[in-house]
């Protein structure tokens, strides 16, 4: 029989090239909301390659996403089956499991994925680990967890960021210090979160307190932000509380900046009295 010229065999090699291509356009359309061509994508990937761990998550997500949850299990559980030492699969895994409230069994796979010699992101693994453990909450596994992720990267922000609010909640407040130095060190344009976290909550018994723990973390910002009504720093505070400032007769900024090593302009009205928690609501 002769053989039709026009007939090419697609190597292995070419499907996996095609399925990685239509990972990719359907994770862009389901980003784009529209479900019904990224699941055409989607199934066209798992066609091409049925056992490809890829296709399986991006699949796995797209159930998630749209909210078949018992479907997205099925196949991130598919995924695993064919790639059980795969830390990326393992992560995913554990995120869907921690945002279904399943806390003790996604801190498993979190833990499973960083410790994947080929994984190379355990630094990403074990921060989630420490963020679902915040969801149950258990601050003191959280924190073990932030602290594993930074052994592994000491750059990963939202660690260090955690635990400085960690140690703050706390009472550590030196050890809330050094974390969100270095957190200000890799973040140094600062965040509206990161100012809320360094304005609110006084501790209580404390005899004065206007300005904000920015200052004390180190950042010449913090006079701005704690003194000044109309600073920057206190429209971002505002704006993530979702509330402004309250007006509150004016302190001596002075004073609470002589105590920090600061030198104000004098005169400098405080939006917060002596003896006052906060101006800002949520303290």
């Amino acid at each position: 029989m002769q053989q039709n010229p026009t007939t090419t065999k697609i190597s292995a090699k070419q499907k996996q090239t095609a399925a990685n291509d239509n990972v990719r356009l359907g994770l862009a359309y389901l980003q784009q909301s529209r479900f019904a061509i990224a699941k055409q994508k989607l199934l066209l990937a798992l066609q091409q390659t049925p056992r490809s761990t890829q296709a399986l998550d991006a699949m796995a997500y797209f159930q998630q996403r749209t909210g078949n949850n018992q479907l997205a299990e099925k196949y991130y559980k598919r995924a695993l089956y064919y790639a059980p030492t795969s830390g990326k699969a393992l992560n995913n895994y554990g995120v869907f499991l921690c945002r279904n409230k399943r806390y003790p069994q996604a801190i498993r796979y979190f833990v499973e994925a960083a410790k994947q010699p080929k994984y190379l992101h355990p630094d990403h693994a074990y921060e989630n680990a420490g963020l679902c453990a915040l969801d149950i909450p258990n601050t003191q596994v959280a924190t073990y967890y932030f602290n594993q992720a930074l052994r592994k990267n000491p750059q990963r922000i939202t660690s260090l960021f955690e635990l400085a609010d960690i140690y703050y909640a706390n009472g550590n407040y030196p050890k809330a210090h050094k974390y969100f130095q270095r957190f200000q060190q890799q973040q140094p344009k600062m965040t509206s979160e990161a100012l809320w976290l360094g304005i609110t909550r006084e501790p209580a018994g404390r005899p004065y307190h206007c300005q904000t723990h920015t200052m004390w973390a180190g950042t010449h910002l913090a006079f701005a932000v704690g003194c000044l009504p109309g600073s920057a720093g206190s429209q971002a505070a505002a704006t993530w509380s979702g509330r402004a400032l309250a007006p509150t007769p004016p302190g001596n900024c002075a004073a609470a900046a002589a105590r920090h090593g600061l030198a104000p302009e004098k005169g400098e009205p405080c939006p917060c009295p002596p003896g006052s928690r906060n101006a800002l609501p949520g303290a």
